[in-house]
């Protein structure tokens, strides 16, 4: 099953090896609590009008509330923004966000909404808000070059469409969809 590298105990898990001092972490990793979780994501609600169910749809999918996690390309916390997507912010919302703030789980949660709004007001221009949300959710996940060239190489064949676009990707949105049922379900219908 790959490649081992040498660090102590392994566990085999469901047919994948893992190194025990990795379950240690993950284990020890600190959680944000649910409704504070919720509670954040309200405050954006309010102050920036975002829907508070997808905001927390993609928190759990992101990092299931682990608040320090980090991911192998280098994403971090909450929300799992990456230096380019935090550039990106700033930029186009006039911010000063640091790195630093990327450890700072409503700061966090703040930035990777701003990201994604950011992509859903871009695909809004030409899709109805359907559409857009859907296609912002996978230029959160997979990147705007990858959903571009999805774009412009599906064609009119919804069989090439569906082979261009990668299992996984797909599964992402599902996700998304699915804690957002969820949370909807969870926290309430009204969120005022």
């Amino acid at each position: 099953m790959g490649y081992r590298i040498n660090c102590g105990e392994w566990l085999n898990v469901a047919g994948f090896d893992i190194a025990t001092h990795f379950l240690k972490e993950v284990i020890n990793m600190k959680k944000l609590e649910r409704k504070q979780c919720w509670e954040y994501c309200l405050n954006l609600y309010r102050d920036y009008g975002y829907d508070p169910y997808l905001i927390y749809a993609v928190v759990e999918t992101e990092s299931n509330r682990i608040i320090d996690i980090q991911s192998h390309s280098g994403a971090y916390g909450l929300m799992q923004i990456t230096e380019i997507a935090l550039r990106e912010v700033n930029q186009k919302y006039k911010t000063n966000y640091t790195l630093e703030d990327l450890k700072v789980p409503e700061k966090n949660i703040e930035i990777g909404a701003k990201y994604l709004y950011r992509w859903i007001d871009y695909f809004e221009i030409e899709y109805s808000n359907f559409v857009a949300v859907f296609l912002a959710i996978l230029v959160y996940n997979w990147g705007y070059g990858n959903v571009q060239h999805w774009l412009d190489n599906g064609g009119e064949d919804n069989q090439k469409i569906t082979e261009l676009l990668p299992f996984e990707k797909l599964q992402y949105n599902e996700d998304v969809i699915w804690w957002y049922v969820w949370a909807k379900k969870y926290f309430g219908g009204e969120y005022v």
